[in-house]
């Protein structure tokens, strides 16, 4: 083999790996950029005092838009039976009581919902749910829009923590790991619904929804009540 066509052999090796470098770079450039284009979310459940606090942190270079907070605190009937429970934070009248008469695995809620316009890039929303009291655990499904208006979410769960002094509370699981796309979620009295008529997320459906089946507003109780009437928000740098 004469040295012009080795020359050749080698030249088109070189030329394959920069065609295959050249092909990684360009795909990485473009994950990079699509990822530049999404908020950087989480979020965080802490009791303080004998109040619970929910904030939702940004930590991206972009704003999320269109955020809504779905929160119920737990608890269980060995702790409190459920008439005991009514009568001492809810009043008489509310038909919404017989929604947790029936329970999920002994476990009954109060629910809190919060909607916010936008969450800027680098900053964070504190809010006080409207809880009677401190929850065994607390359940949560977050929902935000990127730039795109493309709709996403995840569930979070917390349980108390005795062992932790601080906040008291440790983050159960988060499902799932990464934010995932889906239609807009809704909530009527007694179920979850999905926009354009599309199937709730399986995760949803069954880890969230029978909770949800067995919880009240937190605007019945005399907590709620009182609650509704302060300014919740607090924002600060992330």
């Amino acid at each position: 083999m004469d040295t012009a066509s080795i020359s050749n052999i080698v030249l088109s090796i070189l030329t394959a790996v920069y065609v295959v470098l050249t092909f990684r770079i360009l795909k990485e450039n473009r994950r990079n950029n699509e990822l530049g284009a999404y908020p950087q979310l989480y979020c965080e459940v802490k009791v303080d005092g004998s109040e619970a606090r929910l904030s939702v942190i940004n930590r991206g270079n972009v704003p999320a838009f269109d955020i809504g907070a779905l929160v119920l605190a737990h608890y269980h009937e060995d702790d409190q039976d459920v008439m005991s429970f009514l009568s001492e934070f809810v009043g008489e009248g509310w038909p919404e009581r017989k929604r947790i008469v029936n329970t999920f695995d002994g476990f009954y809620s109060v629910y809190d919902n919060f909607g916010f316009p936008v969450v800027p890039a680098s900053k964070q929303v504190s809010v006080r749910p409207g809880f009677p009291k401190i929850g065994d655990q607390y359940l949560l499904l977050f929902q935000f829009r990127n730039i795109f208006g493309e709709n996403f979410f995840q569930i979070y769960w917390f349980h108390l923590d005795h062992r932790n002094r601080h906040n008291g509370l440790a983050l159960g699981s988060v499902e799932p790991h990464g934010i995932a796309r889906t239609s807009r979620i809704t909530f009527t009295e007694n179920y979850l619904l999905a926009d354009k008529n599309s199937q709730l997320p399986a995760c949803i459906e069954k880890d969230f929804s029978p909770f949800f089946k067995c919880s009240i507003p937190s605007g019945i109780t005399a907590a709620g009540i009182l609650n509704g009437h302060e300014t919740r928000e607090v924002w600060s740098d992330a």
